[in-house]
């Protein structure tokens, strides 16, 4: 399997693909110069138990990394499967790093 970025304007996509075929995508929104908002992830049929999603999600991380990019993870499943002690060195938007924190702590948010 191998994930492709297909960038296309102020928005764009990660997709995973396999032998010619797509198996999910995550997508985002350009949100200014430093920042992306990643607002959907989905797994297509024939993708279960594959990972693709959390693999979606390291192509999305390692891009910005490497773009010195900020995210904000809107879509739940890049917003749960950052994990709380990951948000201090991952590039994620502090109000979701805190909202996470607090939900974790039983506080809610």
């Amino acid at each position: 399997m191998r994930i492709e970025h297909q960038p296309t304007g102020s928005k764009g996509r990660f997709v995973a693909v396999e032998e010619g075929r797509e198996l999910g995508e995550m997508t985002y929104s350009v949100a200014g110069p430093d920042k992306i908002i990643i607002d959907h992830t989905e797994g297509f049929p024939g993708s279960e138990g594959k990972g693709v999603g959390l693999k979606l999600l390291d192509a999305a991380v390692a891009h910005a990394r490497a773009n010195g990019l900020r995210i904000l993870p809107l879509c739940p499943f890049a917003h749960k499967c950052a994990p709380k002690n990951l948000f201090a060195i991952l590039p994620f938007e502090a109000s979701v790093r805190d909202s996470a924190t607090r939900r974790d702590a039983g506080t809610g948010a």
